[in-house]
């Protein structure tokens, strides 16, 4: 007699059956951590400051600058001194929900579109259409660029930090077998 016998062992999968189980949990954990990692680096580059104005200023139009002196500086005297308060305003918050877990750049300054650019990941030309010559020209960095770039790397963090997670948690059953 000639026998042959191959076995599906799917005890491993006992431990992706715990850890979909607490999925919100671990989602959210693992997001938590990765934004931690990334935190201090994103803030630091969404909050350097380049340094002096560039004279002559490249006025985005000859309205521009009349309005800018019409209004005293838009409001903030002429010269315009820097506050740091759209510098400092930036906020990275996480939500997570559902097995989701979710970042969250903001600055809460109306004019930060014009210092810095827009958020629009579709389109960097539409995301740097506000941003204003002499803006560009003093050395502010574009934030599309500094949180594509940020956002990118906490996908990668999360995918291995998520990956070695499930991991732990099949080996963990194995050995609690």
């Amino acid at each position: 007699m000639i026998t042959a016998r191959w076995r599906i062992d799917a005890a491993p999968l006992d431990g992706l059956e715990d850890f979909m189980v607490q999925v919100d949990e671990r989602v959210a954990f693992v997001g938590e951590r990765v934004r931690n990692l990334i935190e201090p680096q994103l803030m630091d580059e969404l909050r350097a400051k380049p340094g002096k104005v560039k004279y002559p200023i490249q006025w985005t139009s000859e309205k521009q600058r009349r309005a800018f002196f019409a209004t005293n500086g838009f409001g903030r005297g002429i010269p315009t001194v820097r506050s740091n308060k759209m510098v400092n305003g930036w906020i990275l918050d996480t939500r997570a929900a559902k097995g989701r877990f979710t970042l969250v750049v903001r600055n809460p300054f109306d004019y930060a579109k014009y210092v810095v650019g827009a958020i629009d990941f579709r389109s960097r030309n539409n995301a740097l259409k506000s941003k204003q010559k002499f803006h560009d020209n003093t050395g502010w960095q574009d934030a599309v660029d500094t949180v594509s770039f940020w956002f990118e790397a906490a996908r990668e963090l999360y995918q291995k930090e998520i990956v070695a997670a499930l991991n732990r948690a099949v080996k963990s059953r194995r050995r609690n077998r």
